[in-house]
């Protein structure tokens, strides 16, 4: 009798795309976090 054939796993399921969530999450922080400071007022020439 023929041996049994063990069954071929699964192919992997390629893992889904970025969850919708993650690209609704706001971007890091822009380097402008620090405190806005007035700007000096500019002196007309």
């Amino acid at each position: 009798p023929q041996p049994i054939q063990p069954q071929p796993h699964q192919p992997l399921q390629p893992q889904p795309p970025v969850h919708p969530i993650q690209r609704l999450l706001p971007q890091p922080p822009l380097p402008s976090i620090f405190p806005m400071q007035p700007l000096p007022p500019v002196l007309p020439d």
